[in-house]
């Protein structure tokens, strides 16, 4: 039996029609926004084509690797483009899909999330943090991506969300009340909604008074300091 990697080696070049391709729906959008970037892009493939295949599924005909290049020959009126097609099984192109997508043009944080939201494979990093806020969303009675949905709305990183959680927890450890669980998903709902992880951490690098610190968190109300909100 075949391994991944037998199948990725096995890949075939081909060239193929631009309109037959189908968009990756775990692909974040902004990878493939009309910024700068992409116009920059553009204008090279108006002059040279699409100089690097792509990559896409054999079965579905859609993209893993290559969304960007492939906006940009559909913009640039290409018929057809260059692309590795792997005959792989639909759970095999999750996989390929995340490796493809963390290198080079690396995916944000923010963007794995996107990829995790729609049922995709994500790098353990971001899925340690997102399961983490998904437990606490769930302990605070929310659905297990209310958090989450808020955090990718405003285009923020789970990962500096649980950081914070966590400088939070070992900052108001001696003066923490109650369970731990609680405390942990009233200091999310308040980086959520009052303040967010950057200014977290201000508080632990300023050594703010903890107690100061947890009636914020109590009344989801912000801290009067010099860059207060």
């Amino acid at each position: 039996m075949l391994t991944l990697r037998d199948k990725v080696r096995n890949k075939e070049l081909v060239t193929f029609p631009v309109s037959r391709l189908v968009p990756n729906p775990k692909n974040p959008p902004e990878r493939t926004m009309d910024n700068a970037s992409f116009k920059t892009l553009l204008h090279e493939v108006r002059r040279f084509g699409v100089v690097e295949p792509i990559g896409i599924h054999k079965r579905t005909s859609m993209v893993i690797n290559g969304h960007r290049r492939w906006m940009a020959a559909k913009a640039a009126g290409l018929s057809k483009i260059d692309a590795f097609v792997y005959d792989i099984t639909d759970e095999e192109m999750d996989e390929l899909f995340l490796a493809l997508n963390t290198t080079g043009r690396k995916f944000t944080s923010g963007e794995e999330l996107f990829t995790y939201l729609k049922g995709g494979k994500i790098t353990n990093k971001t899925r340690n943090a997102v399961e983490r806020l998904v437990r606490l969303s769930v302990y605070g009675k929310k659905t297990r991506d209310h958090h989450l949905q808020i955090i990718r709305a405003g285009m923020k990183s789970p990962v500096t969300y649980w950081s914070a959680i966590q400088m939070f927890t070992k900052l108001t450890e001696e003066v923490r009340k109650g369970s731990l669980l609680k405390w942990q998903f009233l200091c999310l709902e308040w980086i959520t909604k009052v303040d967010g992880p950057y200014k977290m951490k201000n508080f632990c690098d300023d050594k703010i008074d903890a107690d100061v610190l947890l009636d914020a968190v109590r009344q989801q109300k912000s801290i009067k300091r010099s860059w207060s909100i």
